[in-house]
Order: C-alpha cells, then structure tokens, then sequence
C-alpha cells in the first residue's frame, strides 16, 4: 500500500485564480506497492467427485465442482452468469466469455475425477463417468455451484488505483472484494512536476477549439482511473471527442487515452437497427469485462435507449444471445464516442464530456519518438504514463480531495474533482467552459446542421459575405445533407435554406458555433429592371 504523509492537506482556495496555488513538495512524490496477486499450488491427484444422479443431489455435486473450478483463477462468476477468463485480443488481453454448459462437460474433468454411483448387489458402486450436457447444465445454474466462484465486475490490463482502509493503494492480480482482476506492470514513481509535464505533452500535436477543450481531453487521460478504481462516488460521464473534419485524430485520442491503462477500446459500430444494431455490438463488448467501449464514428442521431439506461441506471442488464440477460456494473466502464456530427438527446448530453479538436493543416510536423508515433511511445512506455495519472490523483487525494464549485455537469463530484486538478495542477482552462453550448448545439433541431455549413464555408470562402444560393452550393459541394436527406441531392430550396437561418439567428445579427462567428447583414440591389431588392448575407469567420 501507498505509505501516506502525516502532514496536514494543503488548504486551497478554488476560487482564487490558479497561478497563486503552489503544491507542497511533501505530496509531489507518489510511492506506489503492490498488493500481490495469491498463486494456488498444483496437485498432481485430483480428487473424486460424485455426478449427481439417484442419492447424489445436484446442489452437493455442484459445490464441490463450483469450488475446484474456482481454484484454477479461469472460472468466475458475474451478473448472475458463469464466465471463463480467456484471452482474446490481439495484443494478449484478458475476457470474460460467458461459458456454456457442453465447455463444461471438459472442464469437470481437469479438475475432478467424475464417477456415478450405480446400485450393485445390496450395495453401490462408484465407476469413472463422463458428464452430459444436461447434467452439466444442471450444475451450472445451481446456487450452490456459483456460491463457490469469485464475482467479476472488471477484467484490467494495468494495475488499478483503489481505496483500501483509507489510502490509496494499487491492486494486481484478482481483489475478490472488490471485483477486479488487474493485471499489467507496476506504474513508475516520479515528481509531480514530471507527471504534469508528461501528460500535457502527449495532447501537444493535438489542436483544441479552445482552452476549455484541453482541459476535457486531460480528464479523458485521468478519469477511467476514478471511475474504475473507485475514487468517487459516482460514475465517470461518457467521453465524446468531436472532430470539424475527417482523420483530424478523434479516434487517435481516444487511443491514446487507452493506451496509457495498457488498453485496446473494444469498438461498437453503428449498424442500424435489429441484428447487428448497436445495442447487440454494445451488449456483447460489455460482456467481455474489457473497460474501454469506444463508439467508433457515430453520425447522425444517436438512438440507444439502452445506452442511456446505461447511463444512468445502477445496475444495466447486457442481452446475449443463449445465455439471458447478464447483469453489469456500468461504474467500471469507460464508454466513449467519437464522432463529427453526433446528435443527442438532452438525457446523453447532460451525461456526456466533449472534447472539440480540429484537423492540422496537411504540412503539420508531428512529434516523433524513437519508438514511432506517440502512441506507440505511450504503449513502449506505459508503465510510466499510468504512474504519471496516479501521481497526480495520489497529489489529488493526499490533499483531501478538493473540489471546486464547478456544477455546469450532471456528475458533480466528478466535475468538481476534475476541475480542481486541471485547474490547479496543471493550470489549465475552467473544465466546464463553452460545455454548456456544445451540450445545447448537440441537442439543437438546427445546432449540428449549423456546424457542419459553418466548418464547410470556413474551409472554402472564410471572411466572404455570401447568399443563400452560394452557402447552398458550397453545402452541396461538400456533401451536406441541408435537410437531414440521406439522398444529397434532394437539396431544400434556397427559400427554406434561408428560413432556416433566420430560425437560427432569430433576430440577431450575429452567433457563434464551435469558434465560428457568423455575421448576418441586410444588403440592397437593384436587379435587371432597377427595382431595389433587399436580402441577407452570412459571413463566416473563425475566431
């Protein structure tokens, strides 16, 4: 375990601006232990079990196979369900699968020799057996057999920051009172000041629209440590990274950010409804135990009841084919989404964090390290940026975790927490500054469709007054469906394009969407018979 100062917590003003806040060198060095992962020893003679069947009762087979199966650290219980730990991803990655009762059938016999009792004589005898599919599925659904097995909530490729008896604490291998089996290298120690500096400089080649939009993507390297391990009482909100264009590096981020826990997001693609719908691909990369759920360039409307009952719900029931419903704890997860255009219900907005990034320019030198990209550096070099986040909520914690008075956010504890560190570790930007406006764009009947015309008109013929006809065109040019059509060239007319804007603009001269101003003048011209004809023109500008 983290051995603790006995210093008093730093007090600190969180209203007072954040360059007069200094860190006391005695919390800026994190110490981190790991709690050992306990190894069972093998035997070399398994031991008898008797198949149920006349005298023999289910519920006592079923205990003792429930207990040795417990014993290999491959069968767990979660959500009510029998899961097997195997590896599954590309990369070596632990999941849970949920087992079925004919895998079983085999597994009994690696554990146990399995004999049935016959009826000899005035006696019995017990003679070597296999077990049947009804039988093992009998076994498997018994109390008795599940009683036995340690209940999963998470399976981790890193090693998790919890709570434990009042201080931070890094847990590996398998924390049965917790749920979670963690795996992967213990996080480096560093200064602080080290820890800052490592984490800002892996979003440097990243563009943000504003200050504020740093601030979200430093709670997207920092928050699935919270939220998975615990640290507040409440769940992390769904990460959204929002891009202006295509490949400027949403998914990347995203990757990034997964990387740095040892990660690969398990990715859920929007197909439509029924089969294949996005509440099926959602359920079953839940199933998994996997943390990271990334929602892989969603546009349009984003229509998932079951997401948002994730959301918001306690407890959320995944469906799997064959196997019922499975119940998951959503607070160990970190579902993200990244998107150009995602539309959202008010519920999914209040519940979501975004991040806006724009695309750099085409001649744009990234940073190079001697592993590759940056990402391949984080994976190279993952031990240490995980210390890097625990350094910092270890900081966090020693000073009692301070909160500011930030509530323009759903999650509360979480807003305050984050906006605390941003702002006063890593002297960034107000967390939640111009969130309310994405939230309310996102919403918008006319907000997402007024982004994609203004990034449009911003790439082409920024600082132009232009007409209806001519914004209408450089829409059409560039694939805008003006009015929501999946066919683009069944365009509205200039007319309705028109009435549209003054909806948007209801009266004024001027508004703004995601760093965009759009102006809006009334000009006269006379025509080929010189009568004067009055009109509006939009120009566009980036700030």
């Amino acid at each position: 375990m983290l051995s603790m100062n006995e210093t008093s917590p730093v007090e600190l003003n969180p209203t007072e601006p954040n360059n007069n806040v200094s860190i006391d060198n005695r919390h800026s060095h994190a110490q981190f232990t790991l709690i050992p992962s306990e190894e069972t020893e093998e035997t070399n003679t398994l031991p008898t079990v008797l198949l149920p069947g006349g005298e023999i009762r289910i519920i006592d087979a079923a205990e003792q196979l429930g207990l040795l199966l417990a014993d290999t650290g491959e069968i767990f219980v979660r959500g009510g369900v029998v899961h097997q730990l195997r590896q599954t991803g590309k990369n070596g990655e632990y999941s849970l699968v949920p087992v079925k009762a004919a895998m079983l059938c085999s597994a009994f016999e690696h554990v146990a020799t399995l004999k049935v009792r016959r009826k000899s004589g005035d006696g019995h005898t017990d003679e070597p057996t296999t077990c049947s599919k009804a039988k093992a599925e009998s076994i498997m659904t018994a109390r008795e057999f599940k009683e036995q097995l340690t209940e999963i909530k998470v399976v981790t490729s890193y090693p998790v920051l919890v709570e434990k008896n009042g201080v931070p604490a890094v847990i590996t291998g398998l924390d049965e009172e917790l749920g979670i089996l963690a795996n992967g290298t213990a996080p480096e120690e560093m200064e602080l000041s080290e820890a800052v500096g490592l984490l800002l400089d892996l979003l440097g080649d990243f563009s943000f629209q504003k200050p504020s939009d740093l601030s979200r993507a430093l709670s997207f390297l920092i928050s699935p440590a919270l939220g998975v391990g615990g640290l507040i009482n409440e769940r992390i909100p769904f990460q959204v990274c929002e891009a202006d264009k295509s490949q400027s590096g949403k998914g990347f981020l995203l990757k990034l950010c997964s990387a740095i826990y040892g990660e690969t997001p398990t990715v859920v693609t929007q197909k439509g409804h029924g089969v294949g719908s996005i509440r099926e691909s959602f359920d079953h990369a839940l199933v998994s135990g996997r943390p990271f759920i990334s929602l892989d360039n969603v546009r349009g409307k984003v229509d998932c009841p079951a997401l948002e009952s994730f959301l918001t719900e306690d407890v959320y029931l995944s469906r799997i084919p064959y196997h019922g419903s499975i119940e998951i704890n959503p607070s160990k997860y970190v579902i993200c989404l990244t998107s150009n255009n995602a539309e959202m219900t008010r519920d999914l907005s209040n519940r979501c964090c975004t991040c806006r990034i724009r695309k750099q320019p085409d001649d744009y030198q990234f940073k190079r390290y001697s592993e590759g990209s940056v990402l391949e550096h984080v994976r190279a070099n993952q031990h240490k940026y995980l210390g890097a986040v625990y350094t910092v909520l270890k900081v966090w914690y020693e000073m009692g975790k301070p909160t500011t008075d930030e509530n323009r956010h759903a999650r509360k504890e979480w807003v305050g927490s984050m906006d605390w560190m941003v702002q006063y570790l890593f002297h960034c930007a107000p967390l939640m500054d111009d969130h309310l406006d994405i939230q309310d764009r996102m919403c918008s009947v006319y907000g997402n469709w007024l982004r994609d015309v203004a990034v449009a008109v911003v790439n082409t013929k920024p600082d132009e007054p232009l007409k209806v006809h001519e914004i209408c065109e450089i829409c059409y040019e560039s694939g805008i469906n003006l009015n929501g059509s999946q066919d683009i060239s069944n365009q509205m007319s200039d007319a309705h394009v028109g009435r549209k804007l003054n909806a948007v603009f209801k009266g004024h001269t001027q508004t703004e969407i995601d760093g965009i101003m759009i102006h809006r003048d009334q000009v006269s011209e006379r025509d080929d018979r010189s009568r004067e004809r009055s009109f509006h023109v939009y120009t566009f500008c980036m700030q």
